[in-house]
C-alpha cells in the first residue's frame, strides 16, 4: 500500500505542474547488512537522469571530503580559516569548524556572480557577527571551505571529491561539470539568467560564476548514488562513508549543542531547515537544495529517504513543491519495515 500512496503523490506532483521530472527513494537496513531500497520514477525522470543537486552539495560533497581529510591528518577542523586562507585574515578567531557548522559569523548569500572576479569577492565579505556566537546558514562559508580543502587536499575539489568520497562509495555518476548535459533535468527561473533554460549547468548562479564547482553547490548525480551514499549512514552499512567513530559522529550528530542544531554538513533535529522531519524521529538527520531536492536519515535506525525533483523550472517560490514534499516524507516514513 506504501508503494502505492507514494506512486499517487508524485503522479498529483507532476499533474499539478510542481516538477517536470522526480526520483525518489526509501533504503531500510536489512538483517543482512546491505540495504532494502525501493525506487520510483516520474514524469521526464529515468534511472540515467542527473539532477542538480543544489545544496545537497554541501554535506555529500563538501563536508564528507572535509572530514576524510581530517581523518588523513591533511588538516583539523579547529584550523584558523587564516592558515589556509591568508586572504581572510579579517575573520578573526573564524576555525574550519566555524565554516562547516554555520557558525563563522559570515552572512547567508551574496551575488557573487555579479562581481568581476566572484572568488575574490568572496575573499573580502566581511563577517556579521564574532565567530562562535550564533547559527547562520551560509552559502559563503562553504564556497569558502572548498577553497580550504583544495589547498589541503593539494587538487581541485572536483577531483577531490570523486577521490575521497564517490569512487569510494560506487557513485559513479555523481560529479561536478556533468559531460553529458543532455542527461541532465531541466531548470530555469535563475534571476541572473531569467528566461533560460539550463540543462546540466547549476542553476545556482554564484557556483556557476565560480566555475561550476564550488563548495556550496553544483553537483549533479542520479537518484541511485545518492541513495547510495544515504545507505552509506544507516547503522549496519557495510561501507560507511567515514573510517572512524568520531568521523562519522561529527557528521550525523549534533555538534554546536547550545548554538543551533547541525553536524559537520547536516541539519540535524530541532533545525526548522531540516525538511519534513515530523515522522523520522529524533534522530533524523538531513539536508535540501533549492532545485527540489532533499534527503533525510535516520543514522541510528533508518530509513533514508532521498528525493530529486526540478521544481524550480515549475514551482519558483516553492510552496507547491513544501506541501507535495511534506506528505511524500510523511508517507515514506510509515512504509513497512523489513522482515
Amino acid at each position: 500500500m506504501t508503494g502505492e500512496r507514494v506512486e499517487a503523490i508524485l503522479r498529483e506532483g507532476l499533474e499539478q505542474g510542481v516538477f517536470s521530472a522526480a526520483a525518489c527513494s526509501l533504503s531500510r537496513p536489512a538483517k543482512n547488512g546491505q540495504a532494502e531500497r525501493t525506487e520510483w520514477y516520474f514524469g521526464e525522470a529515468s534511472a540515467d537522469t542527473l539532477f542538480d543537486l543544489a545544496s545537497l552539495t554541501k554535506p555529500v560533497a563538501t563536508a564528507v571530503a572535509l572530514l576524510r581529510l581530517v581523518e588523513m591528518g591533511r588538516l583539523a577542523l579547529t584550523d584558523p580559516v587564516s592558515d589556509w586562507l591568508p586572504e581572510c585574515r579579517h575573520l578573526g578567531t573564524a576555525s574550519v569548524f566555524h565554516l562547516a557548522t554555520h557558525t563563522g559569523g559570515l552572512p547567508a548569500w551574496k551575488p557573487l556572480y555579479e562581481a568581476d572576479d566572484p572568488l575574490r569577492a568572496a575573499f573580502h565579505i566581511p563577517l556579521e557577527r564574532l565567530p562562535g556566537l550564533g547559527y547562520n546558514y551560509s552559502d559563503i562559508g562553504y564556497i569558502l571551505l572548498g577553497v580550504i580543502l583544495e589547498r589541503a587536499g593539494g587538487e581541485p575539489l572536483s577531483c577531490l571529491c570523486r577521490r575521497l568520497v564517490f569512487e569510494p562509495l560506487g557513485m559513479a555518476r555523481t560529479g561536478f561539470l556533468p559531460p553529458n548535459t543532455q542527461s541532465a533535468a531541466p531548470t530555469s527561473n535563475c534571476t541572473w539568467r531569467e528566461g533560460q533554460t539550463l540543462c546540466g549547468v547549476p542553476h545556482d548562479a554564484n557556483a556557476t560564476a565560480l566555475g561550476g564547482v564550488a563548495g556550496h553547490a553544483g553537483l549533479f548525480a542520479t537518484l541511485a548514488d545518492i541513495a547510495s551514499f544515504a545507505e552509506a549512514l544507516l547503522p549496519g552499512a557495510p561501507h560507511p562513508v567515514l573510517a572512524s567513530r568520531g568521523g562519522m559522529d561529527n557528521l550525523v550528530r549534533n555538534v554546536i549543542e547550545g548554538l543551533g542544531n547541525q553536524s559537520v554538513g547536516f541539519f540535524t533535529h530541532g533545525n526548522p531547515l531540516l525538511p519534513d522531519v515530523q515522522m523520522f524521529g529524533a534522530s533524523a538527520i538531513g539536508h535540501s537544495g533549492f532545485t527540489g531536492t532533499a534527503m533525510l536519515i535516520n543514522p541510528d535506525r533508518g530509513p533514508a529517504a532521498v528525493l530529486l525533483t526540478n521544481r524550480v523550472h515549475c514551482d519558483p517560490e516553492g510552496d507547491r513543491y513544501r506541501r507535495f514534499r511534506r506528505r511524500l516524507m510523511s508517507t515514506l516514513a510509515a512504509s513497512p519495515e523489513p522482515r
